[in-house]
């Protein structure tokens, strides 16, 4: 199962990326040590959780998934039925 956990890990921190105040992936590390985030954060721990778990349950088994060239929502219902 190692293999899944790395891809929801990569999953999620794309994600990520794409959240209001991010500083991790944009900045260099001398720029990234200058700042602070407890002055910069946009969102609070509680709003980033909450993000998450919208695009886990609401976003991400909607879309088209590459590899199985359909939503994960349509791949289960065809293995559920």
């Amino acid at each position: 199962h190692g293999g899944v956990i790395e891809r929801l890990i990569g999953t999620a921190m794309k994600e990520t990326r794409k959240l209001p105040g991010n500083t991790l992936f944009s900045k260099t590390r001398r720029e990234k040590d200058r700042i602070d985030p407890t002055k910069t954060a946009e969102l609070t721990l509680k709003q980033y959780l909450e993000a998450m778990v919208r695009f886990f349950v609401c976003e991400y088994p909607h879309r088209v998934h590459p590899a199985l060239g359909m939503t994960p929502a349509e791949k289960w219902n065809l293995g559920v039925a």
